[in-house]
């Protein structure tokens, strides 16, 4: 399923010169967002590519509604957004090693909340019980 996902992720983003799949004059969280990737069963697979090749990829359930879909992707690019600010505080930390693995306890607070508030909001009933 992630081999499907990384897979599509190269096809979108290497297209071309490489920044096709780029909306001209868009900056922020919205010149890294690459959207839906592939939908596979009953789980959506969305992409994240920051500038320096650091690609973020979350597995969420599907939904049929497409309102909630639009609400959800929103909300998932801002996620993705505040991930990429916790990658960015830690690699300017003069100590971390770049492109290394993060063993840092602000990090996985940051990251832990974050997606916790995103779960609490979309993460269906039955997958907790």
């Amino acid at each position: 399923m992630i081999h499907a996902a990384l897979d599509r992720f190269e096809e979108i983003t290497l297209a071309g010169d490489g920044r096709g799949w780029r909306t001209p004059g868009s900056i922020g969280a919205n010149a890294m967002w690459i959207g839906l990737l592939c939908p596979i069963e009953e789980l959506c697979i969305y992409g994240y590519l920051t500038n320096t090749g650091i690609k973020f990829l979350a597995v969420i359930e599907d939904t049929n509604d497409k309102q909630q879909q639009q609400s959800r992707e929103s909300d998932l690019k801002h996620l993705f957004e505040l991930l990429h600010d916790y990658y960015v505080e830690h690699t300017l930390n003069p100590f971390s090693k770049i492109r290394a693995k993060i063993s840092s306890r602000r990090f996985d607070a940051g990251v832990s909340k974050s997606v916790g508030l995103f779960n609490r909001n979309y993460v269906s009933k039955e997958f907790w019980m």
